[in-house]
């Protein structure tokens, strides 16, 4: 990932972006933040405890614009109060939600987590990443028929992205951060806030 930036732009503008990472145990969301952060992947696998949290300045050379990134990775094997949830969800402009393609177990788990994240936030969030980790293994038991195993959830499906990666292999992981923060409708808004700025 390109983490150099313009500060005198980044000043200027003023843009922050906040994603949550979620997903149930041992998916991989702790990996793709390493890759996304730090370019590294560890094979050992180490649970999150509660959150873990990352600050990013990103610049995009195609609009021209720095942003300021924290990302929240929520741990999917201890589950938080519903009140500290409530706190760090209340500002999250974007959610990926992981699963592990070769445990079909994840995606459903996945599904029951996403229909608690609504109940907290649902009119908030308008933008939700769904990303299928561990595409570099041969088995999987989750379709790639992306719309099919999202058919059922109470999320729009217009406002949902989809992508498969795999942070071992360091695959699309950088295409997902950059198609999540710089997406076209997040450009317009900036661009739009900044000539008002003038």
């Amino acid at each position: 990932m390109k983490n150099d930036f313009n500060q005198m732009n980044f000043e200027k503008m003023g843009l922050y972006y906040k994603i949550m990472i979620i997903g149930s145990q041992n998916v991989g969301k702790t990996q793709i933040l390493k890759r996304l952060c730090n370019e590294e992947f560890d094979d050992n696998y180490s649970p999150t405890f509660g959150m873990d949290f990352r600050i990013q300045k990103v610049y995009d050379e195609k609009s021209k614009l720095t942003v300021k990134v924290q990302i929240v990775e929520v741990s999917g094997k201890h589950q938080l109060p519903k009140e500290l949830l409530n706190e760090y969800i209340s500002d999250t402009d974007c959610f990926i939600a992981v699963y592990d393609i070769s445990r079909i177990e994840t995606l459903n788990e996945l599904k029951n987590l996403l229909m608690e994240y609504q109940r907290i936030h649902s009119e908030k969030v308008q933008n939700w990443y769904f990303v299928g980790n561990k595409c570099d293994l041969k088995h999987r038991e989750v379709s790639d028929n992306k719309i099919d195993n999202f058919k059922d959830i109470a999320i729009p499906l217009e406002t949902i992205d989809f992508l498969e990666v795999s942070a071992k292999d360091n695959r699309n992981i950088d295409i997902m951060f950059n198609n999540c923060v710089f997406h076209e409708k997040n450009i317009k808004k900036w661009k739009i806030n900044n000539d008002t700025m003038k």
